[in-house]
C-alpha cells in the first residue's frame, strides 16, 4: 500500500546492513580523486616528461596531456561497458554475489597498481572502473530492495554520502604528496599507500557479505520464485505482523518489470524438468502472466526515458567532473599551490557535510521537488560561474571576485549533493529494475565521460555554460515527465507511469487485482514443484 509504514525489526540493523554495502561508494569516490596530486608522479615514474623544458613557464607536454586524458576518464569507459552486461549476471546470481565479485576485482586492481608499469596501471584503472560500474547498479538496487518504501530515500542517500567520504579520504591521503613542479622531482614510495588504501573498504564489505549478511533481497528471491528464501529475507528486516502483507505485494505480477519476466521465461524454458507436461504447464503460466501485464509496456518506455534522461543530465550538469577535477576549477582563482589545496579541502569538507545532511532530509520532500529545484539551482550556479570566469580577466587578482566565485561553487556543491546527486539514483531505483536500470546508468557513465573530457578545454567558462545548459534541460524535463514516486511500491509505479500526463494531475488509486494474484500464486507453486 502506497505510503504505509511497515515496522522494522531494528532500525540500527538495517542501517548497519546498508552501510556495509556502501563501502562500494567509498572507493568509488576515492578512485574519482586519487589521481588529483599523484597522476604526474605516476607518469614521471614511467619515464614521461611532464613539462616542456624550452618554456620559461611550465607547460605540460602534449604526451602528458594525452595520457591524462586517457588515464583519467578510462574508468568511465569501463563503467559504461560493464553496465550493459550487469543484468545478464543479476538475472542469474544474487546481488550480494555481484558485489562480492566486484570487491575481488577491485582488490586485484589495487594490487596491479603497485606494479611500476604504465600499461599495467591503465589496466588497473580500467578494472576499477568496472567495479564502480557494478556498484553503481547493484548497490542502489540492493539498498532499495531491503529498505521500506517510506525510508528508502534516507537509506539510499547513504550511498552518495559515502562517495563524498571517499573523495575526502583520497584528498587527505594525498596531502603528504607535494605538487609536481619539476621533471627531475623525486618520486618516493608514498604513492604505493595511496593506491592500496581503498582496498581496505573492499575487504571489509567482502567479509561482511560472506560471513554476516548471507541473505539477498526479498525482491530477488520472489522474482526467482524462491518463496521460502524470500520469506526468510523479509523476516530478517520486518516484524512478523508485516510479513504476510509484504509478501502479497511480491505476488502481484506488476511487482516485476516485463523484460525481467521475459528473461525468467527464457531461463525457465532452458531448465531441465521431470516431464514435458510440467515444462509446457510452466511456460503456459508464465506466458499467461506476460499477457496480463502487457499493458505495462508503455509504462516501461516512459520510465526508461525518465531514467536515461535524468541520469545523463545529472552528470552533464558538472557535479562529478567539477568535484573530481576540482584543481582545474580552483586553479581559476589562485596560482598558489597551498592556497589551492586549502580551497579544495574546504570544498570537499563542505561536500561531505551537505551529503550527510541530505541523508536526514531527503525523505522530507518529494523526489520530483528535489530534482526540479536541484537542476534549476545547479544550472543557475553554473551560469553565474561562467559569467564571472569569462567577463573578468583579473579573477586571480580580485579578492572579491574570488570570494564570489568560490561561494557559488559551494552553492553548486550544496545543490548537487543535497538534491540531484542522491535523488537521481533514488528515483531511478524506484522506477526501474535490472535491465532498465542498467541503461540509465550507462547514460550516467556517458555523461560522466563527456563532462570529464570537457575539462581539457582551457576556456573554463564554456564548460560552465554547457553544464548550466544541461542542468536547465534536466529542470525542464523533470517538470514535464517525472511523476512523484515517494512511498509507492514498484507495482504502484508501473501503474503511475502508464499515463504520465494523467497522473501529473491526479493521485493514483491502486486497486487490488485478485485475479492477477491468484495466477501469480499458481505460477510460483508450479515453479516450486519443478525445482
Amino acid at each position: 500500500m502506497a505510503g504505509k509504514k511497515y515496522t522494522l525489526k531494528s532500525n540500527l540493523s538495517l542501517f548497519l546492513r546498508v552501510q556495509s554495502v556502501c563501502a562500494g561508494g567509498i572507493y568509488q569516490g576515492y578512485v574519482l580523486t586519487e589521481m588529483l596530486f599523484t597522476g604526474m608522479y605516476i607518469l614521471s615514474m614511467n619515464g614521461i616528461q611532464i613539462f616542456e623544458e624550452s618554456q620559461n613557464e611550465k607547460q605540460l607536454t602534449e604526451q602528458t596531456r594525452l595520457l591524462c586524458l586517457l588515464i583519467g576518464p578510462i574508468f568511465c569507459v569501463s563503467g559504461f561497458i560493464i553496465s550493459y552486461f550487469i543484468p545478464l549476471f543479476t538475472a542469474k546470481i544474487e546481488r550480494r554475489q555481484c558485489m562480492i565479485i566486484s570487491d575481488i576485482i577491485f582488490i586485484t586492481a589495487t594490487i596491479l597498481t603497485q606494479i611500476p608499469s604504465l600499461y599495467v596501471f591503465v589496466i588497473a584503472r580500467f578494472l576499477m572502473g568496472a567495479t564502480c560500474g557494478i556498484d553503481l547498479i547493484v548497490t542502489p538496487l540492493y539498498i532499495r530492495e531491503i529498505s521500506p518504501d517510506h525510508i528508502s530515500s534516507k537509506t539510499e542517500s547513504l550511498f552518495q554520502a559515502n562517495i563524498s567520504l571517499g573523495i575526502l579520504l583520497a584528498f587527505f591521503n594525498q596531502i603528504p604528496m607535494e605538487n609536481f613542479t619539476d621533471n627531475d622531482q623525486e618520486i618516493g614510495n608514498y604513492w604505493h599507500f595511496i593506491f592500496l588504501f581503498p582496498a581496505i573498504f573492499s575487504i571489509i564489505r567482502l567479509l561482511s557479505l560472506v560471513f554476516i549478511y548471507k541473505k539477498d533481497t526479498p525482491y530477488y528471491y520472489y522474482r526467482k520464485k524462491q518463496l521460502i528464501q524470500g520469506r526468510e529475507a523479509l523476516e530478517l528486516i520486518y516484524q512478523d505482523k508485516c510479513i504476510l502483507e509484504l509478501e502479497q505485494q511480491y505476488l502481484v505480477p506488476g511487482s516485476f518489470d516485463i523484460n525481467e519476466i521475459q528473461t525468467e521465461l527464457q531461463i525457465g524454458s532452458c531448465q531441465d524438468v521431470e516431464s514435458s507436461e510440467q515444462a509446457n504447464n510452466f511456460n503456459s503460466l508464465v506466458s499467461e502472466e506476460i499477457n496480463i501485464i502487457q499493458d505495462y509496456g508503455k509504462s516501461y518506455k516512459n520510465r526508461l526515458r525518465v531514467g536515461i534522461l535524468i541520469n545523463f543530465c545529472q552528470e552533464m550538469s558538472g557535479g562529478t567532473a567539477v568535484i573530481g577535477l576540482s584543481g582545474s576549477v580552483i586553479g581559476l582563482l589562485t596560482d598558489n599551490p597551498e592556497m589551492e589545496r586549502c580551497l579544495i579541502l574546504g570544498s570537499y569538507v563542505f561536500n561531505l557535510f551537505v551529503s550527510t545532511l541530505g541523508v536526514a532530509f531527503d525523505r522530507k520532500l518529494a523526489r520530483k521537488k528535489y530534482l526540479v529545484g536541484g537542476f534549476l539551482l545547479c544550472s543557475i550556479c553554473q551560469f553565474i560561474m561562467a559569467i564571472i570566469s569569462s567577463c573578468f580577466n583579473n579573477l586571480k587578482e580580485n579578492l572579491t571576485l574570488q570570494f564570489t566565485f568560490f561561494m557559488f561553487l559551494l552553492f553548486f556543491y550544496a545543490s548537487f549533493n543535497f538534491t540531484i546527486g542522491p535523488v537521481t539514483v533514488i528515483l531511478t531505483s524506484d522506477i526501474l529494475k535490472d535491465r532498465g536500470f542498467s541503461y540509465s546508468i550507462m547514460a550516467n557513465w556517458l555523461g560522466h565521460f563527456f563532462s570529464f573530457v570537457l575539462l581539457v578545454n582551457p576556456y573554463q567558462y564554456i564548460n560552465h555554460i554547457i553544464y548550466g545548459f544541461f542542468g536547465f534541460l534536466g529542470f525542464l524535463f523533470s517538470m514535464k515527465y517525472i511523476v512523484e514516486t515517494r512511498w509507492f511500491n514498484f507495482s504502484n509505479l508501473q501503474e503511475i507511469y502508464k499515463d504520465i500526463q494523467k497522473n501529473q494531475q491526479q493521485n493514483l488509486k491502486v486497486k487490488p487485482t485478485n485475479e492477477k494474484t491468484t495466477i501469480q500464486q499458481n505460477l510460483l507453486q508450479n515453479s516450486d514443484q519443478i525445482q
